[in-house]
């Protein structure tokens, strides 16, 4: 079941533009509600991992990090569509237009094992990764739901710590320092 909308409180606008309350507590992830029938497990196992979720529809990504960071999640087998599909590729567009920090989630939607999936994708569909790089998407490699479980996870963690940054860009605290650090390097 769709979860309630947070509680009145401070807000912050989306990516998308609409006001949604600044929950306290865990850090809250929002799932489109389009995403319920397709990966009902994905909402189990981001509440596992202590996160808040909140399903609403989304105009432009599959999950909500923060109003910076939007991600879209495809198969392997269904990317290269996303290039010759039209209304497909329009997704890809308004994901880098709403978002600071847009990121594709490629799901190869097997058990791990030697990743041949990412390098023979790599290999034969260099022309759609690069088409992603100019629109400066990150690309994400995932072998099943639960590593994008964790990925998702990851980012909200991040995003968590780069929120807490004060204004004159140190960490408030010396837990938050080795994070911080990381996200500088990688920003």
């Amino acid at each position: 079941a769709p979860a309630s909308a947070p509680a009145a409180g401070p807000t912050s606008t989306t990516a998308a533009g609409s006001a949604r309350a600044t929950p306290k507590g865990p850090r809250t992830v929002y799932i489109d509600v389009r995403e319920l029938q397709a990966s009902p497990l994905l909402l189990a196992g981001l509440r596992a991992q202590g996160l808040r979720v909140i399903t609403t529809s989304l105009k432009g990504a599959d999950c909500e990090v923060s109003t910076r960071v939007g991600l879209l999640r495809l198969s392997i087998k269904d990317a290269p569509a996303y290039l010759r599909e039209p209304a497909k590729a329009a997704q890809i567009h308004r994901l880098a237009q709403l978002y600071a920090r847009p990121v594709l989630v490629l799901e190869a939607d097997r058990p791990r094992g030697p990743f041949a999936t990412k390098q023979t994708f790599v290999e034969s569909h260099r022309s759609l990764l690069a088409a992603l790089l100019r629109m400066k998407i990150s690309v994400l490699f995932a072998h099943t739901q639960q590593d994008t479980v964790e990925e998702i996870a990851g980012l909200a963690r991040a995003e968590a710590q780069v929120s807490a940054i004060g204004a004159n860009g140190e960490p408030p605290d010396g837990t938050a320092a080795a994070a911080w650090r990381e996200i500088q390097m990688h920003a």
